[in-house]
């Protein structure tokens, strides 16, 4: 369940709708849900553990030469800034940039990069 309604009348039930099922009801069936996190809380947890702290945290940023560097052990960008520890890094740095601000515009997800 990915929210609670304040009441089962809220959530647009009856209590008639509960009666006679042949199933018994959980036992948290009368407590307050006022204390219960709604829906727009849940999926913002969700949000965080799976994209991590938008607007929160600093971006870190990598680039690697697949073809020299396979394993990915030598960064050419500084991750703190993005900068290219070489200035022949500069043109490829700017590319992939440009390629991946145009693919995110492009899913509608523009406003997740920091400006």
């Amino acid at each position: 369940m990915l929210g609670y309604a304040s009441s089962y009348r809220e959530g647009g039930y009856d209590a008639s709708e509960f009666r006679d099922t042949g199933v018994e009801l959980p036992p948290p069936i009368g407590e307050s849900l006022s204390s219960k996190p709604t829906v727009q809380t849940l999926m913002q947890m969700g949000m965080t553990a799976y994209l991590g702290p938008l607007g929160r945290a600093a971006p870190e940023y990598e680039m690697y030469d697949l073809e020299r560097d396979p394993l990915e052990r030598l960064n050419l960008l500084d991750h703190r800034t993005g900068e290219p520890r070489q200035a022949s890094n500069r043109a490829d740095r700017n590319r992939l940039a440009e390629a991946l601000r145009s693919q995110m515009a492009e899913l509608g997800t523009d406003h997740l990069t920091p400006s």
